[in-house]
């Protein structure tokens, strides 16, 4: 599988430097609805690492930011249940603006994120929240909006990371090579010691450790395992395109702000060796009085 995503690397020429563009390959390992592994070759670290750190904090997912407590006779108190409650990952194909309302009510037993009904969909439905004794209720009122991992990790749609690939390095003899690989990745071909599978090695440097260095582990620079295990907030190829989208954006602000047009006004002036920025203030809106009857919690404060 080739993608259309470039490698940036340059070379320094007559005081100018020259773009040279590879093509990023990408060969899918794993496909899982909640854990996928790829390999990707001609790229570099701090590519992979854009792409990690913006799934992670910039990628807009749903999520339970408040809940109206109505009844609650568990023995779990209304903060406590409204932070599990808030961790819930909420499914949705269309991330908007809009805000979505949830609800809970059950009566005896104990509730599942299953229980949770409304419009949007909860993809893990057996995550346990609260045990009820016999004849006690539960109601609530879930408030869904959107938001990202930079904002509470309740809003954080994967987790991801990332490792090089690596080959075995033969230094001297080594006689058995039996209980020197936990994931018994390791072969003997020919009187020489390969990988079975370079990329089912999970770079734990047991073997280096076991035979004082006879065998050491060669990195790759420019090929990776890269893994994505999604929390059912979104499917895969959104996910990827939010980051794409998100990367070529700022990469666009960038390169303007460096040819001295910056996307956001400014308003900015120069007084000869002096300069004055003007920030204007926004006037706080009154915040809205709380129900008297119903107990209102932000899902991620505690105390």
């Amino acid at each position: 599988m080739v993608v259309d995503q470039r490698k940036n690397s340059y070379q320094r020429k007559n005081n100018n430097y020259i773009l040279l563009v590879k093509i990023m390959q990408v060969k899918f390992l794993k496909k899982d609805g909640f854990d996928y592994k790829f390999v990707v070759q001609n790229t570099r670290s701090d590519i992979l690492n854009a792409m990690r750190r913006t799934i992670m904090l910039h990628v807009p997912v749903l999520g339970i930011k408040e809940v109206s407590v109505y009844k609650n006779e568990s023995v779990m108190p209304d903060e406590m249940l409204a932070h599990r409650i808030g961790l819930v990952p909420v499914y949705s194909d269309d991330v908007d603006d809009k805000e979505y309302h949830l609800y809970l009510k059950k009566t005896s037993g104990m509730v599942y994120s299953g229980d949770i009904s409304g419009s949007l969909d909860i993809p893990l439905k057996h995550i346990p929240l609260v045990q009820l004794n016999k004849d006690k209720s539960l109601e609530l009122e879930l408030l869904v909006q959107r938001g990202t991992g930079e904002e509470h990790v309740k809003y954080c749609p994967a987790s991801v990371f990332f490792y090089n690939t690596a080959n075995v390095k033969q230094n001297s003899d080594v006689v058995n090579i039996e209980n020197i690989c936990p994931g018994n990745c390791l072969e003997k071909k020919a009187n020489k010691i390969v990988m079975k599978d370079p990329y089912s090695c999970d770079i734990c440097r047991y073997c280096e450790t076991k035979t004082n260095k006879a065998l050491e582990l060669v990195f790759n620079t420019t090929e990776f395992v890269f893994s994505i295990e999604p929390f059912g907030n979104l499917d895969l190829d959104v996910m990827i395109s939010y980051t794409v989208d998100f990367l070529n954006k700022d990469l666009e602000e960038l390169k303007q702000q460096l040819e001295g047009k910056s996307i956001e006004e400014k308003v900015i002036k120069i007084k000869k060796n002096k300069v004055e920025i003007t920030i204007e203030k926004t006037e706080e809106k009154p915040k809205e009085e709380k129900a008297k009857k119903v107990k209102k919690i932000k899902s991620e404060e505690t105390e």
